[in-house]
C-alpha cells in the first residue's frame, strides 16, 4: 500500500489553566469567589476596613471550566475539570447537583478525593462563575455514521470530515472545525470499528480485489457494493425517493450468504455482528444507533411458530415497512401521554435460509439468490483476509461530500434508462429499489476512478448492458415473487393448470388468436373458467366473475373484454395477453407475459 494524502488530526483542548486563573484575579469582580492559582485552592474574598484581602479556605481543589452541553434529554450539563494538589479529573455535572450543596459536596466526594468545605452561598457564587466561564458548547453524538446536521461520520476512535481525520482527546472529545462534539453510545452488540488505514492500496491490487468479487458474485457484486455505497447517502437518496430498500440474501446453509455479508459488510469500515433476529425494541434501537452504514440481521428466515419462535418477518411486518418508508418507528411510554421515538438512521442487510412469504418485504428488498454464488476456496480465502474493503469504504466515506450528487443523478439516468427500455411491467418501487443500488454503486466506481486518476471501472459498454440486462432479470423475479399471493394471480394460476389438465378445453371454454402484432390474445368465457375454479378449489377466493374481473382489469396483460365465439357460445369473453410485448420473437420458446403466472403456458401451448 502507499501512503495517503490524508492527514490524521487529533484534537485537544489544553490542560493549562494557570494564566487563565491569574488573569482573572487582577480583574475587578463582584464574585466572593477567587482563586489562588498557586495553592490550587478556593478562596472567599473578605473586605477590611484597612482595604486589605482575607481568605477563607472554601475546597481542596479548583475548577477548570471546559464545555456546557445538553443531554437527549434537553437537560444542560457541564464537563469540568477537578484539580487537587495530587491529580486531576475531567467530571460531568449536572445543574440540579450543581443547585444544591449537601448534593454537590457529595458529588466531590464520591468522584475522588475532592472536598468541598463551602455553605450554599459559597456555591450560588461557585455556579454563576461557572455558568459565566464555561463558553465551549459540547455537542453530545449519541450514534455512529453519518451525522447529516454537522456533516461529520462519527465512530468510537475517529471521525471523517471534508477529508480529514479526526481523533478524539483523552477525554473522549473531538475538535472539528472550532466545535466539540462527544459520542455517547448506549451498550451496543460487538460490532468491531476498524481503524483507520491510513495507507492506500495499488491500483493493480483494487482492480484485482473487483475482479475477484465479480469471479464469486457476478453481476450481484454491483447490487451489493452498491447497497453499502448507496447507504451513505441514505438520508439524502430517502428524501428524493421517499424509501430506501433493504438488501437481502437468501440460501441454504453453507451456501455462502454468511460470508458474503461479512465480506460486503467490510465496505462500510465494520465487522458486522450476524447475530439472530432481534426484538422489536433491539430492531428499534439497532436502527436508530447506526447513521448510513448497515444493520445487518441473520438468519431472518420464516420459523414454524410451534417449533422455533416468532417468525421475524411476519412479527415485524408493520416496523419493517416503516423503516423502508425512513418514518420513525415509536413506542409508547409509561406515561400515557408521551411517546418515545426512533429515528430511522441506518439500513437493513437481511439474511436468510429461506425466503421471506411475506411479499411486501420482498417488494421492499433487492435479493441475492446464494445458489448462484460461485464456491472458489482459493479466491474466497484472498479476498476474506484483504483489508481493501474497508479502506474503499473508509475513503468513501470521507469524501462523501464530493460524489454524493453523483448518486442521485446516475439515479434519475438509470430509472429514465429502465423506462426507455420499455421494462414499465416492472412495478416502479422494484425498478426504484434497484437503481437506488445501481446508482450507489456505479458512483463510488466513478469516485474511485477520480482517486486513481484512471478509467478503471465501467469502461466497457458490453459489461454495462449485461450488468442492466442482469438486474432486469432480478427485477422481473422480484416483482412475480410478490404478485404470486395475490388472489388474482392464485386463480389464474389455477385455471392454467384446469387448461393443462384438460377440465378447461380449447374451443369450448377459452381461444387463442395470433394478431397481426405478431401477439397471441387469449379469449375466457367468464362463467365457465369461474365455475371450473371454484369446483376444483378447495377454499375459493372469488364467487364471482365479476369478482374476478375487478382485480385483474387494471393488470397491464388484461385487454378488456369482447364478444367472442369460443366454439358454440359467444360470451363477452376476457381478454388477455400471452405473450411478452418486448419480446415478440421469443414465442417461440413459449415464454408468455411476463407479469402473468407460469402455468398461463399451458393456454398459448394448445
Amino acid at each position: 500500500m502507499k501512503e495517503s494524502n490524508v492527514k490524521p488530526i487529533k484534537t485537544s483542548v489544553g490542560d493549562s489553566i494557570y494564566l487563565f486563573w491569574e488573569a482573572k484575579m487582577v480583574m475587578e469582580t463582584e464574585s466572593t469567589i477567587l482563586m489562588n492559582s498557586t495553592d490550587r485552592y478556593y478562596y472567599e474574598k473578605v473586605s477590611t476596613k484597612q482595604k486589605q484581602t482575607e481568605g477563607e479556605r472554601l475546597s481542596n481543589f479548583i475548577i477548570d471550566p471546559l464545555f456546557v452541553m445538553e443531554d437527549s434529554n434537553k437537560k444542560v450539563r457541564y464537563i469540568l475539570k477537578f484539580i487537587s494538589s495530587d491529580y486531576s479529573k475531567v467530571i460531568e455535572i449536572d445543574g440540579e447537583t450543581f443547585a444544591i450543596n449537601s448534593s454537590f459536596k457529595k458529588f466531590c466526594m464520591s468522584y475522588g478525593m475532592f472536598n468541598w468545605r463551602g455553605k450554599q452561598h459559597h456555591l450560588d457564587d461557585l455556579a454563576e462563575f461557572i455558568m459565566a466561564n464555561t463558553t465551549k458548547k459540547l455537542a453530545i453524538i449519541t450514534y455512529i455514521g453519518f451525522n447529516s446536521s454537522e456533516k461529520i461520520w462519527f465512530f468510537p476512535t475517529h471521525a471523517y470530515f471534508k477529508g480529514n481525520v479526526y481523533f478524539p482527546d483523552k477525554d473522549g472529545i473531538f475538535e472539528i472545525n472550532n466545535n466539540y462534539y462527544k459520542l455517547e453510545l448506549d451498550k451496543d452488540d460487538d460490532y468491531v470499528i476498524y481503524p483507520p488505514i491510513m495507507a492506500s492500496p495499488t491500483k493493480p491490487s483494487v482492480t484485482k480485489f473487483f475482479n475477484d468479487l465479480k469471479k464469486l458474485y457476478g453481476n450481484y457484486f454491483y447490487l451489493t457494493f452498491g447497497y453499502i455505497a448507496s447507504s451513505f447517502h441514505a438520508d439524502v437518496i430517502s428524501t428524493k425517493t421517499d424509501n430506501f430498500p433493504f438488501m437481502y440474501i437468501y440460501g441454504k446453509q453453507a451456501s455462502g450468504k454468511s460470508a458474503m455479508m461479512n465480506i460486503i459488510s467490510k465496505f462500510s469500515g465494520m465487522k458486522a455482528s450476524l447475530t439472530n433476529p432481534p426484538s422489536l425494541d433491539g430492531l428499534r434501537k439497532g436502527i436508530s444507533r447506526r447513521s448510513n452504514v448497515p444493520f445487518v440481521i441473520d438468519e431472518a428466515e420464516d420459523k414454524d411458530d410451534r417449533s422455533r419462535g416468532k417468525d421475524f418477518f411476519k412479527y415485524n411486518s408493520d416496523a419493517l415497512k416503516v423503516i423502508y418508508m425512513r418514518q420513525a418507528l415509536k413506542r409508547g411510554h409509561k406515561d400515557e401521554n408521551l411517546v418515545i421515538y426512533y429515528p430511522i438512521r441506518g439500513t437493513l442487510f437481511l439474511a436468510g435460509e429461506v425466503l421471506t412469504s411475506v411479499a411486501s418485504i420482498i417488494q421492499r428488498s433487492v435479493l441475492v439468490d446464494a445458489s448462484k454464488i460461485i464456491k472458489n476456496e482459493e479466491i474466497f480465502n484472498e479476498v476474506r483476509e484483504s483489508e481493501i474493503p474497508i479502506w474503499i469504504g473508509q475513503y468513501l466515506m470521507q469524501f462523501s461530500h464530493e460524489w454524493q450528487s453523483n448518486v442521485l443523478e446516475l439515479y434519475d439516468e438509470i430509472t429514465k434508462y429502465f423506462i426507455k427500455q420499455g421494462w414499465t411491467n416492472i412495478d416502479v418501487r422494484v425498478r426504484s429499489n434497484y437503481a437506488i443500488f445501481l446508482a450507489g454503486a456505479f458512483a463510488a466506481l466513478k469516485q474511485l476512478n477520480k482517486y486513481f486518476n484512471e478509467e478503471l471501472f465501467l469502461n466497457d459498454k458490453k459489461e454495462l448492458k449485461e450488468i442492466y440486462l442482469f438486474v432486469y432479470k432480478e427485477m422481473k423475479e422480484t416483482q412475480q415473487m410478490t404478485e404470486t399471493d395475490h388472489p388474482s394471480n392464485k386463480f389464474l394460476s389455477k385455471i392454467g393448470l384446469l387448461a393443462n389438465s384438460q377440465v378447461l378445453l380449447p374451443n369450448v371454454d377459452y381461444k387463442c388468436e395470433k394478431q397481426k402484432d405478431g401477439n397471441v390474445l387469449l379469449f375466457l368465457a367468464p362463467t365457465n373458467v369461474t365455475d371450473a375454479y371454484k369446483n376444483h378449489e378447495k377454499n375459493p377466493f372469488y364467487s364471482t366473475s365479476n369478482k374476478v374481473v375487478k382485480d385483474i382489469q387494471n393488470q397491464s396483460y388484461f385487454k378488456g373484454t369482447k364478444k367472442a365465439r369460443i366454439g358454440k357460445s359467444q360470451p363477452s369473453a376476457w381478454m388477455i395477453q400471452l405473450t411478452n410485448p418486448e419480446n415478440p420473437e421469443s414465442i417461440q420458446e413459449g415464454i408468455v407475459h411476463p407479469d402473468l403466472p407460469d402455468t398461463m403456458i399451458y393456454f398459448y401451448q394448445r
